[in-house]
């Protein structure tokens, strides 16, 4: 994301949901569901929510300091999220300009940041985290595969690793590259600038 935007100060590119790595926690409004028990006293609860990328879950707690993790979303769960539409004239259209919401196998959760801005942030990081997990998802299927594949031909397991390894190795090898390539082009840039 740090790549694609005009103005990288319109973003934190070491936010967990911009660089896929580590975790990032804040509060967030939570819409309680249809059938939530006390709907009628409030409408809504604030929690603290995680979108972990190295567990690869997404969940909230009621405090920060809460160990305990209340309803644990695998990112292979999350089918997407969508930024909420703006309403025209009344009093929640500044509240839905920072909402969206998150869609699982299970339900969907209407949830609200403190401004737009982490809302489109919290939409990006979500939507990363649903394709990592269905391509963790396919990359495990064709892991069987190969497997299955492998043993039948009397090639033993262990090549197959250390082939996959090597393929990550490559991998990463090529995405420093990028990167390199990238921060040299932007040094070169604010160079000319002076």
């Amino acid at each position: 994301m740090c790549d694609e935007v005009q103005n990288i100060e319109e973003i934190e590119c070491d936010d967990a949901r911009t660089t896929r790595k580590g975790s990032y926690s804040a509060w967030l409004k939570k819409t309680k569901s249809d059938n939530a028990r006390f709907k009628m006293l409030q409408s809504s609860t604030t929690r603290y929510f995680t979108i972990d990328f190295d567990s690869q879950m997404f969940f909230y707690a009621h405090s920060e300091k809460q160990k305990k993790m209340s309803l644990p979303i695998s990112f292979r769960d999350i089918l997407g999220a969508e930024r909420l539409a703006s309403a025209t004239s009344n009093r929640k259209a500044k509240n839905r300009s920072s909402g969206f919401v998150l869609k699982t196998k299970d339900r969907n959760f209407e949830l609200y940041a403190n401004s737009a801005a982490d809302a489109a942030r919290w939409t990006f990081g979500l939507n990363a985290a649903r394709d990592m997990g269905k391509a963790n998802a396919k990359n495990g299927a064709v892991e069987k595969a190969k497997s299955a594949d492998l043993g039948s031909a009397g090639v033993n397991a262990e090549q197959g690793q250390q082939e996959q390894a090597s393929q990550q190795t490559s991998e990463a090898d090529e995405a420093a590259k990028k990167a390199k390539e990238e921060k040299d082009r932007q040094r070169q840039q604010e160079e000319a600038e002076r």
